[in-house]
Formats: C-alpha cells, structure tokens, sequence
C-alpha cells in the first residue's frame, strides 16, 4: 500500500482516497492533486472545473484560493474571490465573504 507523508502526518492511499470525491470529476481529480501536494496540477484542475461550470465549480473556487493562500499567493486568492463573486448568485455569497474576510485578516496579520 502506497504511503504519503503530509504536514500532519502519514496518510494511506485509502485516507487520500476517501477524502476524494469518487465521481470522476475534475474537481475530483483536482481535490487528489491537492492531497496528494501537486499544487499546480490542482490548480489547474479546479480552473478548468470553473470554467466548465461544473456542479462543484464553487468548491473549486474556494479550493483554488486556499491553495493560492497556501503558497503565499493571498493577495491572488483575494483578488480571485473578489472576482468569482460578482459571478456568485447572492444566496451563496455568505461563504465567499467568509473566506474573503479570512484571507484579508491573515493578510493584515502578517
């Protein structure tokens, strides 16, 4: 069984695969990209999850910021999610503000 070290930990190829959406997607694929630390792979799935407008396409935008975020990218992951808002209905705005009010009190922060 394939192993992977992570920052918190060993993780198995079957907690990497339980963690992952199991449909086949993009954004699965993107999301095992992300788990597995192939950042730019990852990003490139969950763009090309947005641009298909793909059922989880939200998830991959917050997804992509928090991967912009990790590698000292905030201002980029701001600047995204600023941008993918005025694409958001209002009723599905609330998580984006959340996230948006997170990355620019960590940007304060530092």
């Amino acid at each position: 069984q394939r192993r992977w070290k992570f920052a918190f930990g060993v993780c198995s190829q079957m907690d990497v695969a339980a963690s992952v959406p199991q449909d086949g997607s993009v954004y699965a694929k993107a999301k095992e990209l992300e788990l597995l630390k192939d950042y730019e792979g990852a990003k490139r799935c969950f763009l090309e999850c947005i641009s298909c407008k793909e059922r989880r396409a939200d998830s991959a935008a917050k997804d992509y910021a928090g991967i912009l975020h990790t590698q000292d990218s905030t201002e980029e992951a701001i600047a995204f999610i600023k941008g993918y808002l005025t694409k958001v209905p209002v009723r599905k705005q609330d998580s984006f503000q959340r996230m948006l009010e997170y990355l620019e009190k960590q940007l304060l922060d530092r």
